[in-house]
């Protein structure tokens, strides 16, 4: 399809790719005559309000059902021109990015998740206590830039946001910051959207980072990202500066894929098909919106897989089936890129089926740290194990993944044992028989595969 748009731009005479320009005001329609002229702004400022403009094209606010306002319907061309004018004020710190690309997404962006539009730049910055700090902080900048940026973050974290915001259980929709500072608080996302717009408010680049699953379960932890740093904070945390304060801090090894996604509206159907999905995180959403770059835990690696349909997803196992943790996109050379994945976990690349369940679209892969796959495609001669039903679940039964689909295991009778047989390299699962995914039922517990002589390694 890609190719046959091109060849047919070819044919018609087209002149070249559109510009950031025209791609930003076509949404727009009529009421883009308001926005031409950039509010005569030049250079390098009025490709920045461009670039704001087109983001608030594909922007859209998001309340757990429906996805369907778009920013462009609030958005003002006085609203962008003092965004970009109050981006260039934060840049006058050292820290702050001098990379336009990066200076656009980690500090100049309006919003952070969906929360609603403000002026979030004049709030923080009219805190001459904190102004005469933060200068501070900048005359030292020179002699030792690790350590200033982590007291300044520390600062501004704990010291300006957590001593007026804690975390506490709310609903949606996310709060923009003067709501949050007015309530005392709020959820986490709430938090790390404040604390985001303070840092970006100062000229420190920072971006939302949220953990879909932990261990293969429902996590939704939000966290704030310092862009070019492995820095990771909870957002309003209070506790002493240490190594461990700027460092991704849960109990489990097994650290999840961290998928925050730039262009969650790439792709209409991908929102569409989302809506349709049975499993989701417990903020209910597939995939974690957020506006500004992508972000990954330390060490992850690029995922790109050869000859998949669109949609696809990557997904992982969690909540009784396949959960969707990155969308993929297509690629020119019929490849699709899923983005930097955590390595050691399982995945599994799958596209909406019948009833929103999802429908694999190859075999189950272990992701290396070097980027390769550890497919398991259920091959090779049989191995046979010991298998015992779980108390809990006593009419489970194993079952083993061939041919794009979990089937019922067998069963052999070896030296007065009743054993379980399946091939070599094969993911198995537990399943408890019920409505679940399709009438298969239920898994019961976590995938595993079974290594020579009977040894379980579970994922």
């Amino acid at each position: 399809m890609r190719r046959f748009l091109l060849l047919a731009c070819v044919i018609s005479g087209c002149s070249g790719p559109p510009t950031l320009e025209e791609r930003a005001l076509e949404p727009l329609h009529a009421r883009g005559d308001a926005f031409r002229d950039a509010r005569g702004l030049q250079g390098a400022d009025r490709e920045a309000f461009f670039w704001l403009l087109w983001r608030a094209a594909r922007r859209h606010t998001v309340n757990g059902q429906e996805s369907s306002t778009v920013d462009v319907e609030e958005v003002t061309p006085e609203f962008l021109e003092r965004r970009v004018a109050q981006g260039r004020e934060a840049q006058e710190y050292p820290w702050a990015p001098r990379d336009e690309g990066v200076w656009r997404s980690s500090v100049l962006m309006y919003r952070v998740g969906t929360e609603a539009l403000t002026n979030w730049h004049a709030l923080w910055r009219q805190d001459e206590v904190v102004r005469q700090r933060v200068g501070e902080f900048a005359a030292g900048w020179a002699a030792d830039k690790d350590g200033v940026l982590k007291r300044l973050l520390h600062y501004l974290n704990a010291e300006v946001l957590g001593a007026r915001a804690k975390k506490k259980p709310r609903g949606l929709p996310d709060l923009d910051p003067e709501t949050c500072l007015k309530e005392g608080g709020g959820r986490g996302t709430d938090l790390a959207i404040a604390a985001i717009t303070l840092f970006r408010s100062w000229g420190v680049p920072a971006v939302l980072v949220r953990c879909p699953l932990v261990g293969g379960e429902a996590g939704g932890d939000a966290w704030v990202g310092i862009p070019g740093t492995d820095i990771w904070m909870k957002p309003a945390d209070t506790e002493p500066a240490s190594p461990s304060y700027f460092a991704y801090r849960r109990g489990d090894r097994r650290l999840p894929k961290v998928f925050v996604c730039e262009e969650r509206n790439e792709f209409t159907h991908l929102v569409s098909a989302r809506n349709a999905l049975p499993f989701k995180t417990q903020y209910d959403f597939v995939w974690q919106p957020a506006a500004d770059a992508s972000a990954q835990l330390p060490g992850a690696v690029p995922v790109t897989i050869e000859n998949l349909p669109a949609p696809a997803f990557l997904c992982m196992f969690a909540g009784g089936g396949l959960l969707a943790v990155a969308p993929g996109r297509p690629r020119e050379d019929d490849a699709t890129d899923f983005g930097p994945c955590a390595p050691g976990l399982l995945y599994v690349p799958a596209t909406p089926g019948p009833r929103g369940l999802q429908l694999p679209l190859g075999p189950p892969f272990v992701l290396m740290s070097d980027g390769s796959r550890e497919e398991l495609p259920g091959e090779g001669a049989e191995v046979e194990w010991a298998w015992a039903a779980s108390p809990e679940a006593p009419d489970s039964k194993p079952y083993v993944w061939l041919e794009g689909r979990f089937v019922p295991a067998h069963f052999v009778e070896r030296d007065g044992k009743r054993l379980v047989a399946g091939p070599r390299n094969a993911l198995w699962l537990v399943w408890r028989e019920g409505p679940e995914n399709g009438g298969l039922g239920k898994p019961v517990g976590r995938p595993f595969v079974v290594a020579e002589g009977g040894v379980v390694k579970e994922y």
